[in-house]
Formats: structure tokens, C-alpha cells, sequence
């Protein structure tokens, strides 16, 4: 089984392919550079694995909450490869590749820009508990002191994402349908 992942909801741009027992992934760390180089990185990979878009059993793309332009670009690649390969494609939400990677706390938050968060509640099972919400620094402290002891995420690796996927595949129901993308707030101008 060949599973791409793609993530270009935060800053950086991670590509990764788990093909058999071996693992190739490219991370691309300059903001603002997803669109041009995403189809690049997934082209290194599979050239590293020596198969091709038709090998791919499964595609795994972020769907936010994160960069409106980021998860375009990702959901975009992810839903081309279907079209033409007719491969499938699982959404996993970056709080919840969050979740997974810091196991002990039930809150977790991720930077939205501007000085506010995302924050979502998990179970000690990882199921979320309530929707993503968005929230202004300054408001946070009147949120609720549970959030004290929240898991504010910056960044995770190709590795957290394997790690979320198959936990999700594992503990979870597999949706058949197309992911959708997860926009909290409207773009700012």
C-alpha cells in the first residue's frame, strides 16, 4: 500500500509517502511557497519510491483550520490525483494531528495569525469534543482556565502525520466521501 500525505494548511509544506516498509518525505520550510512547489515535492517523492501517481492507494491531505490559500492548494492537489487516478482521499484536520502527537491533554490550540488561536477539545480518546473555535489572544483568558494547561501546536512532521492517519484509521470509521475543507473565519484584507 502507497499513501501520500500532504500538508500545506500551516507554514510549512510537508510531503510524505509510505510505500511498503519505507518512508520518503520532503519538507519545504519558506512561507507563501506551497502553490509553486507542492507538485515539485510530490514529484520527489515518488520518484524516490520509483512509482507514479497510479501506484497510490490513498491520499491524506490536511483540511485545515490553517492557511485559507494552504488548504486551497493541498485539497486542490489531492482532489486532481482523485479525479485522474481515482485514488482515495482521507481528510485529517491539523488540531487533530495535534491531538494525536500530545497524548495527555484533551485542549488543543494551534496560532491562526494575529494574535489569535483555533481551539478544540479532544476526549482522552482523541474524538473532538466540541468545534473549532477562534479566538483573539486577549480573549483567551476569559475562555475558561482549562485552557491553562492546553497543547498550543506550532508545527509537527511527516512522522505526527503517519502517526495521526493511522490512529484515525484504526479507532475511526472510514468516510467515503470527498473531505471538505475546515474554514473557520473570513479571509482578512
Amino acid at each position: 500500500m502507497s499513501i501520500l500525505f500532504i500538508d500545506t494548511a500551516l507554514r510549512q509544506c510537508i510531503v510524505a509517502l509510505k510505500c511498503g516498509d519505507s518512508f520518503f518525505f520532503r519538507i519545504l520550510s519558506q512561507e507563501n511557497q506551497h502553490a509553486s512547489n507542492l507538485n515539485i515535492l510530490i514529484d520527489e517523492v515518488l520518484n524516490e519510491a520509483k512509482i507514479s501517481y497510479s501506484d497510490l492507494s490513498i491520499v491524506v491531505v490536511t483540511v485545515g483550520p490553517g492557511s485559507f490559500t494552504g488548504i486551497r492548494v493541498g485539497m486542490s492537489a489531492a482532489y486532481a490525483i482523485n479525479a485522474v487516478y481515482d485514488t482515495a482521499i482521507y481528510g485529517i484536520s491539523t488540531l487533530e494531528i495535534f491531538a494525536y502527537i500530545k497524548e495527555c491533554n484533551s485542549i488543543v490550540s494551534s496560532e491562526a495569525g494575529r494574535d489569535r488561536f483555533y481551539i478544540q477539545h479532544f476526549s482522552s480518546d482523541k474524538v473532538p469534543s466540541s468545534p473549532i473555535q477562534l479566538f483573539h489572544k486577549d480573549e483567551l483568558n476569559n475562555y475558561n482556565s482549562s485552557i491553562a494547561g492546553a497543547y498550543i501546536g506550532e508545527s509537527y512532521n511527516a512522522h505526527d502525520i503517519l502517526k495521526a492517519f493511522h490512529y484515525k484509521l484504526k479507532n475511526f470509521p472510514v468516510v467515503t466521501q470527498l473531505p471538505s475543507p475546515i474554514y473557520i473565519n473570513n479571509a482578512i484584507y
